[in-house]
């Protein structure tokens, strides 16, 4: 009887090829329920708003709080003028956000002068806080050209703070 080995052998086949096909299966599982994981991670992620995913308009007004100060933040030695500086330097993004806002560039401390004059430039036609204190930068020498760089401000003066 021949035919008995050779329907023994088809079976064992068989069961081989069944055995394949649930280690496939189980492996299909997997990979779909990798699948699932990665896309609900992809949701997260997509839904996730982080400070640098806002709208230039609404960083526009976190950075007017961030620039604000008074006179407390100035007679505590903070470095009030460069809040905005600070700001430029994060990203490309803000830099450019920052750089194009001139409004952002309204405190000039002239005891930073000639470094003063870049901040002017920034602030364009706003009205602007003006400030100087007794602490000159390291290296700092006297220029003949600084009252009139302070007086070409004053029709924007919006406040004065001043320390000799």
């Amino acid at each position: 009887m021949p035919y008995w080995s050779a329907l023994r052998s088809i079976d064992a086949q068989l069961e081989s090829l069944a055995a394949e096909e649930t280690r496939h299966r189980d492996e299909i599982r997997r990979i779909q329920q990798r699948r699932e994981l990665l896309i609900a991670q992809r949701a997260m992620v997509e839904r996730r708003k982080t400070i640098y995913s806002l709208p230039t308009e609404v960083l526009l007004h976190v950075f007017h709080f961030f620039v604000q100060w008074d006179e407390d933040d100035w007679q505590e030695g903070e470095e009030i003028d460069w809040r905005a500086m600070t700001l430029s330097h994060v990203c490309s993004t803000w830099r450019t956000a920052v750089l194009n806002t001139s409004s952002l560039w309204a405190c000039l401390d002239f005891s930073r002068y000639p470094a003063v004059r870049p901040i002017i430039a920034r602030s364009k036609e706003q009205p602007v806080d003006i400030v100087h204190g007794i602490k000159p930068l390291p290296g700092y020498k006297h220029d003949i050209r600084f009252e009139a760089v302070l007086k070409s401000t004053a029709p924007r003066w919006r406040s004065l703070l001043w320390e000799s």
